[in-house]
């Protein structure tokens, strides 16, 4: 007997398909939730990672340059967990995103006299009355009794030690892509807790480490975008179609 039309669901309309992400976060949020939710791939994972984690080898110097790099590389970095960081996001997400970072100290001056002193220090001490206003800094001088806008002077960091193996969330990275030559740029979905953090500058530790193009970019209500070469992309290529 002949079965009449609309007898048979959708064999396509089904909860699995109704479920497919529709776009690359929603993706991520896919294959992060598996992977926390069943431990024993996760485990697999680790397993599978760990075979390709091995010591490290340095060649080509001498045996105290390589005790000097290894010391730095293993305590100073901490290399080995930088690099189970990033090979457990590009084996989940199958994105890994890294940035080599040297930081700054951050001073204050008078642009009456000059005086300069680091912002933690101008920050901490009550007599000079420091406030955080509309991304401006403002303090009194101890020096001449000034008393408004402060200039700002970065100054980079010159020790070995200071050096930062920054991992950047997948979920925070978006990727401009021009499918003509290939270029890919990359913008930091600044987070808001970070932004509210900046804007108020109540936080001390964030605001004398936060750059100040990233500032700048917080105060526009923008994204970030990085320079080239800053970021470094590991990502598993798509199948040719």
């Amino acid at each position: 007997m002949m079965q009449s039309p609309g007898s048979f669901p959708d064999p396509w309309n089904d909860a699995a398909s109704l479920t497919m992400p529709e776009n690359i976060q929603l993706a991520l949020r896919w294959v992060e939730y598996i992977a926390q939710r069943n431990g024993t791939y996760r485990q697999a994972i680790h397993r599978v990672l760990s075979y390709f984690i091995t010591d490290i080898e340095i060649t080509d110097v001498s045996d105290e340059e390589k005790q000097k790099y290894d010391k730095f590389l293993r305590e100073t970095l901490g290399i080995y967990k930088v690099l189970n960081e990033v090979g457990m996001d590009y084996m989940i997400y199958g994105n890994a995103f890294v940035s080599v970072m040297m930081p700054f100290k951050r001073y204050l001056y008078c642009p009456k006299c000059f005086y300069e002193a680091p912002l933690r220090k101008i920050a901490l001490n009550p007599k000079f009355a420091f406030k955080w206003n509309n991304f401006e800094f403002h303090a009194k001088c101890q020096n001449c009794s000034y008393q408004g806008k402060w200039g700002r002077q970065d100054r980079r960091e010159t020790q070995e030690s200071e050096l930062i193996l920054k991992r950047w969330n997948p979920h925070e990275i978006d990727i401009d892509w021009d499918e003509f030559t290939g270029e890919r740029r990359y913008i930091w979905k600044i987070p808001e807790i970070y932004r509210t953090q900046v804007k108020q500058g109540k936080n001390l530790h964030v605001l004398e480490r936060a750059p100040w193009h990233l500032i700048e970019t917080i105060k526009n209500n923008n994204n970030m975008r990085f320079d080239k070469d800053v970021i470094y992309h590991m990502a598993e290529e798509p199948l040719a179609g």
